[in-house]
C-alpha cells in the first residue's frame, strides 16, 4: 500500500500541471509504468473496494499518468519500427523482369 500511495503522491504533481510530466518522462516513465503494472492487481482491488480492510481512494493520477506514459511509450515504439521499415523499404529493389514480348 505504501508503494501505490507513493507512486499516487508522485503522480499527482505531473497530472495536475505542478511539474512537466514531458521532462520527467524519458528518466521516470518507464519504472513508472513498470510499477503501476506490477501493482496493478492491488490498485484494482482498491479502486474497485474488494480489497478488504483497506481504505483508500482510487489512485486518479496514478490511473491518469499510467495511460499517458504507456500511450507514449507504445507510440514511440511505433515510430521507431515504423521508421526501421522505412529504411529497409529504401533498400529493397523492386525491379520486374520483362516477359518476351510484352509490353
Amino acid at each position: 500500500m505504501d508503494l501505490i500511495n507513493q507512486l499516487e503522491a508522485f503522480a499527482i504533481y505531473f497530472t495536475n500541471g505542478a511539474a512537466d510530466e514531458g521532462v520527467a518522462f524519458p528518466v521516470a516513465g518507464i519504472p513508472f509504468c513498470h510499477y503501476v503494472e506490477s501493482f496493478a492487481p492491488l490498485l484494482v482491488a482498491c479502486r474497485s473496494g474488494a480489497a478488504l480492510g483497506v481504505t483508500s481512494g482510487k489512485y486518479p493520477n496514478t490511473i491518469k499518468l499510467f495511460s499517458i506514459w504507456t500511450d507514449r511509450t507504445r507510440k514511440e515504439q511505433i515510430e521507431a519500427e515504423s521508421a526501421k521499415m522505412q529504411k529497409e523499404l529504401q533498400t529493397l529493389n523492386p525491379h520486374r523482369v520483362k516477359p518476351i514480348g510484352g509490353k
